[in-house]
């Protein structure tokens, strides 16, 4: 006897529906902590380096830690530093969260 096979009907996977999109709320102008603020005099110094490759790559692992950093100067000494504070009591601040990550530094008065 010959076995006939009835072809096997397809049933094609459910269908997974993608969960809603929430809107957020658009963000606040802020500048970025790398921004100057007119009226900022203070920052945070982790280090001052003579050659320039030097501070930006401390820049960059300053970076891959989540913490912007910028290189201040144009000649020798190259300071690396983060932020814009106005007032001396906030870059302390700052300098203490630093601190407790296990950077050292100091705060530095910007000159105009």
């Amino acid at each position: 006897p010959v076995q006939q096979t009835l072809p096997v009907q397809q049933t094609p996977p459910p269908v997974q529906q993608a969960p809603p999109v929430q809107q957020t709320p658009p963000a606040q102008q802020t500048p970025p902590p790398t921004a100057r603020l007119a009226n900022a005099r203070f920052s945070v110094q982790l280090a001052a380096y003579t050659r320039l490759d030097q501070a930006q790559s401390l820049v960059r692992t300053l970076a891959s830690r989540r913490i912007e950093a910028r290189v201040d100067g144009t000649v020798a000494p190259f300071r690396v530093r983060t932020g814009y504070f106005t007032t001396r009591a906030q870059a302390a601040t700052r300098l203490a969260e630093l601190k407790a990550q296990g950077h050292d530094g100091f705060v530095a008065e910007l000159t105009p």
